[in-house]
């Protein structure tokens, strides 16, 4: 591997990472909009995972799940909107990366709940329904 590819390897995946924390945030920010519930804060941090503080929830587990729901399905519509687009390649990746960390996150519900998945666990949903 050239430096070159080395850097554009490393570079689109730290891209995606923060990409994805932020549309999965959205499904988050969007869902509590539209269920009238109250965000209190919302953390993107450089280093970690991203989270958006509810106080109020009108409807938790629609507000829970809209994170990995829409983190996954933007970018697979955007990627599928542009896919004959030449650079088209990055959005794929960013697609991909996405269903696999949004899904890998929601099938440790499994077996070792965190972060939404818990949530969703603890608001009554089983785990295996979480993680399918």
């Amino acid at each position: 591997m050239t430096r070159r590819s080395g850097i554009l390897i490393t570079s689109t995946i730290v891209a995606s990472w923060y990409g994805m924390m932020i549309v999965h945030e959205a499904g988050h920010i969007l869902a509590a909009w539209g269920t009238g519930s109250k965000i209190d804060r919302i953390r993107l941090p450089w280093i970690g995972f991203s989270q958006t503080e509810i106080s109020a929830y009108v409807n938790p587990s629609i507000v829970v799940a809209a994170g990995p729901m829409f983190g996954s399905a933007l970018p697979m519509l955007i990627w599928v909107s542009v896919r004959r687009w030449p650079p088209a390649f990055l959005l794929r990746f960013f697609a991909g990366f996405c269903l696999v960390v949004n899904g890998g996150y929601m099938v440790s519900a499994i077996a070792r709940p965190s972060g939404d998945a818990e949530d969703l666990v603890a608001l009554g949903v089983r785990p295996w329904v979480v993680g399918i």
